[in-house]
């Protein structure tokens, strides 16, 4: 048997009445996560293909001052990873995509 979704692990249960509304930013014009997709789409790639991608869309998809372009770059593979939607083998510099996961 499954416990119910709204049980925490420790016993006891929670029940939100927040609701989270995430607004895009109006001088923003993305639909997507391009950055995915290309990866989805490739399927493996090493840290320098994913550097070259990324900055690719940075600079297509964000005008203006592109600040710290090497701490997004790493923050936002580390966030993939965490995440889920890919595995980062930092001793091989490669990057690989993971099937999607679906949780009952």
């Amino acid at each position: 048997m499954f416990a119910p979704v709204n049980k925490v692990v420790d016993g006891q249960s929670f029940s939100s009445n927040v609701k989270a509304v995430i607004k895009q930013e109006e001088n923003l014009s993305f639909k997507d996560n391009t950055l995915l997709k290309w990866l989805v789409g490739i399927k493996e790639c090493d840290t320098k293909k994913f550097n070259e991608a990324f900055e690719t869309i940075l600079h297509h998809t964000f005008e203006g001052d592109q600040l710290r372009v090497q701490e997004r770059r790493k923050s936002s593979i580390n966030i993939l990873d965490y995440l889920g939607y890919v595995d980062f083998n930092y001793s091989d510099d490669k990057i690989f995509t993971l099937p999607p996961k679906l949780f009952r």
